[in-house]
């Protein structure tokens, strides 16, 4: 991965407490009053506008188009963040809302295409250079639609789910981390704004870097405008823990069972794998916080889940067993 950036991130102030907290983009501040420029990153774009607000007035904008292009946010200070880095309950937690995955585009043109008439990947700084060769600034992010005028028709068209965000962090020291951070495993509140976070200790990389965070970029896994309501460091350490949603049952040979459970652990991201044991003692598995199961064989089963940390920084959790007879 070429060599580019970085962004700053407040210390937090007390790792004594139960939840410490710092922002680092507060959305009731001008981006420019906290020291913030955007510049975007191939022929993705990204700006601060009034048109979401999770609080304040303002949210940041990034439309992407793929993994490669989207936008930079690059900090006025450098700060150090090898005091947080150590302890694995840190969380660089973001809060986005992502508009709807359903688009109406104009064949006939009329309105600009993605990223159109704006200033290229990082205009004036150093490209990413991993979005198939662009890199730097000076070339237009886009072209215009097809054609000009009124759209002569439309259509409705499904893109793929918006459901991760790409973040790389660059260094003082040239070096540059990333995570791919999910954001389905969040649910959004009733305005739509998700709270994801990622430990620094999970940013692969990070730790190989002098921590000194300058800037970050921001990209998503398929064509979409998502906007960055918030971003703060924040002191995490919620044990995981969860139940079972299914009961005891009875049933009939060859019947499908969905097995459902519930886990929490503050902001952690996690994963469930279920067992199931049957009476001699063999075991199968399965993944996925809901999962259908068919037993084919009469039988005592014994079924538990187990919840973790996805980035295996927080002890895992099994549930109670539940018990399933197959006649």
């Amino acid at each position: 991965m070429n060599k580019f950036f970085g962004f700053a991130i407040l210390l937090v102030s007390s790792a004594s407490s139960a939840l410490a907290q710092s922002e680092l983009y507060n959305p009731t501040r001008s981006i420019k009053d906290q020291g913030i420029s955007v510049f975007g990153w191939g022929s993705g774009t990204i700006n601060e506008t009034d048109e979401l607000a999770y609080e304040g007035a303002n949210s940041i904008r990034v439309s992407t188009r793929n993994f490669f292009q989207g936008g930079i946010m690059t900090f006025k200070d450098v700060l150090n963040l090898s005091g947080a880095s150590a302890d694995p309950n840190n969380l660089l937690m973001l809060t986005v809302r992502v508009l709807d995955d359903k688009a109406t585009m104009g064949t006939g043109g009329g309105s600009r295409g993605p990223g159109a008439g704006s200033a290229g990947s990082g205009s004036g700084t150093t490209g990413l250079g991993d979005d198939g060769g662009r890199e730097g600034g000076g070339q237009p992010g886009g072209s215009r639609g097809n054609g000009g005028g009124q759209p002569t028709s439309t259509a409705t068209v499904e893109t793929p789910e918006f459901n991760m965000i790409r973040l790389i962090v660059g260094t003082s020291d040239n070096k540059n981390s990333e995570i791919y951070l999910p954001i389905t495993t969040s649910r959004p509140n009733e305005k739509g704004w998700r709270q994801v976070g990622v430990p620094l200790q999970a940013i692969t990389g990070f730790n190989a870097t002098n921590k000194m965070v300058s800037r970050i970029a921001m990209s998503g896994s398929t064509t979409a405008t998502f906007y960055v309501g918030e971003i703060k460091l924040m002191n995490d350490a919620t044990p995981i823990f969860g139940e079972v949603i299914t009961s005891d049952m009875n049933i009939g040979t060859d019947q499908v069972v969905p097995l459902q459970a519930n886990g929490f652990a503050g902001a952690t991201v996690l994963k469930y794998t279920w067992t199931i044991t049957a009476g001699d003692g063999s075991k199968s598995e399965a993944e996925g916080q809901g999962v259908n199961r068919r037993f084919r064989v009469p039988g005592t089963y014994s079924v538990t889940c187990t919840i973790a940390d996805v980035y295996g920084l927080k002890k895992p959790f099994t549930t109670n067993p539940i018990k399933i007879i197959v006649n």
